[in-house]
């Protein structure tokens, strides 16, 4: 099915040498296509937005990264992307159409999205900068977590146990990881102290896993969770800064104090080290 929107991102994508895709959905079928008219040498760089939701229901598909990652690209991260941006050499598009089969009109029944030229006044290249000096690269161990909620739905008959996706806002505030197991469980009364008790609560509503799952399961939509929230998401791509300096830029980006930004990246910490080891440096791995 032709579509003016697919034609239009085919043409100029035909023989660039330099891709630029941002987009927060991205589905494997759609992003083929694109580069499959693309040359085998062109340089790639696609970041995108994983959500728990969004990849439990297949709004997006964790196999783009190995699409761009077989061509020695770079597969990138941005909790908060809402924007679609492509550009091909020097020819950029900008718009609604998210790098899908109904976002470029290759469904059936197709969405109504435009994609065009952007102003003189746009510069795309500023734009880009600042992208990806805000988006962190996902490395094949945390792959290997978004995957596991990838299967998840497969695993069931309906999709209306998934819950709701955790809150922008949201970060963990259980200080230690296990803690929230036992609330989970319903073995409260294991759980050492009642302002723990009290953060486990307020987790738990957050991550809306029905009571009754397995546990498993559990741990695998809480891992993706923490790995999809924003603040996470900045103190993985500070973690080349010293842990003062990181934790100032923290403390500025959320408007925290330089103590309350302190422990709320410990408690991150805390619940990587417990979920996600690999994820963290090795000085923050003991």
């Amino acid at each position: 099915m032709n579509s003016p929107i697919a034609d239009l991102a085919i043409s100029r994508a035909s023989g660039a040498k330099d891709i630029r895709i941002a987009a927060p959905y991205i589905k494997y079928e759609a992003m083929d296509r694109l580069l499959s008219v693309v040359p085998d040498d062109a340089t790639v760089t696609c970041v995108t937005r994983w959500k728990p939701q969004d990849i439990a229901v297949g709004a997006s598909d964790t196999g783009c990264r190995a699409l761009v990652t077989a061509r020695s690209g770079r597969f990138m991260l941005h909790p908060s992307l809402h924007a679609k941006f492509y550009s091909f050499d020097n020819a950029m598009l900008v718009g609604s159409a998210n790098l899908t089969s109904s976002g470029m009109g290759w469904s059936p029944s197709p969405n109504l999205e435009i994609l065009c030229k952007p102003d003189d006044g746009f510069d795309g290249d500023l734009f880009w900068d600042n992208l990806i000096s805000e988006s962190r690269e996902i490395t094949d161990a945390e792959l290997s977590y978004w995957i596991q909620v990838e299967r998840l739905n497969g695993q069931r008959e309906e999709n209306s146990w998934l819950p709701a996706s955790s809150s922008k806002e949201w970060r963990p505030t259980t200080r230690e990881y296990g803690n929230l197991e036992l609330a989970f469980l319903n073995r409260w009364q294991d759980i050492p102290s009642a302002d723990e008790r009290t953060r486990a609560s307020r987790d738990l509503s957050a991550l809306a896993l029905p009571s009754g799952s397995p546990l498993n399961e559990f741990k695998s939509w809480a891992t993706a969770s923490v790995l999809g929230a924003s603040f996470t998401h900045d103190i993985l791509r500070l973690h080349h800064l010293d842990q003062i300096t990181a934790s100032r830029e923290v403390a500025s980006l959320y408007d925290l104090s330089d103590i309350d930004a302190r422990r709320a990246m410990e408690t991150v910490h805390n619940w990587l080290r417990e979920l996600a080891p690999e994820l963290l440096p090795s000085s923050e791995n003991q």
